[in-house]
């Protein structure tokens, strides 16, 4: 029984996440890029996790992200996007590494409503507003794929920031764990009512 157990911990352990690769991203203002389809310029780095993509694959899209950095100046006042509503590309990745990315998504505040994000779309790396009751602004560049890093392991500090933002729990193992657990403890159990049924 213990060979068993151990297998099972062995497998659960080296396995990718279900769940896919969690990738840092992270770019910065430049004011000459603006004013841009009315929206106007505020200073600020955008910077945070996307989560879920492949480690492989072309045009993909991240099932979800979180901004670390903070961007409440173009209006928005929830870190966490899920979920990621209707768009256009995505994201080249090789083993793990952004490769590519010309990405186009919108997203609702709760509280401002439409907001949209770039990704290299149309040489923007741009987080604005879009038909929203929040400013009508933009936080952001129009330099390209250069014009944003990807896998970055600390935010840049924003205007009056005066700590970097703390580190997000990779939540995405967090399943894994719990399921390995759950068999780690049945097969004690199993064991232990073969043990008792002998005994008796």
């Amino acid at each position: 029984m213990y060979k068993y157990l151990i297998a099972i911990l062995l497998v659960a352990f080296t396995m990718s996440p279900a769940f896919g690769l969690d990738i840092r991203f992270t770019f910065e203002e430049d004011a000459t890029d603006f004013p841009w389809i009315g929206r106007e310029f505020t200073p600020g780095v955008v910077c945070g996790i996307l989560y879920g993509l492949p480690e492989n694959g072309q045009d993909v899209r991240p099932t979800s992200f979180e901004f670390l950095s903070d961007v409440s100046g173009v209006g928005v006042t929830s870190n966490y996007i899920f979920p990621v509503l209707a768009g256009s590309g995505g994201f080249d990745l090789v083993n793990g590494v952004v490769t590519g990315a010309n990405l186009l998504t919108n997203f609702d505040d709760p509280t401002n409503g439409g907001m949209q994000i770039r990704f290299n779309q149309a040489s923007w790396n741009v987080l604005h507003w879009n038909g929203g009751s929040g400013p009508e602004t933009g936080m952001g560049n129009q330099n390209g794929f250069s014009g944003a890093t990807y896998g970055v392991e600390d935010c840049p500090l924003n205007p009056g920031e005066v700590t970097e933002p703390v580190p997000v729990p990779a939540y995405s193992n967090w399943g894994l764990l719990i399921a390995t657990l759950m068999l780690v403890l049945f097969g004690m159990w199993t064991l232990r009512r073969k043990v008792y049924h002998k005994e008796v």
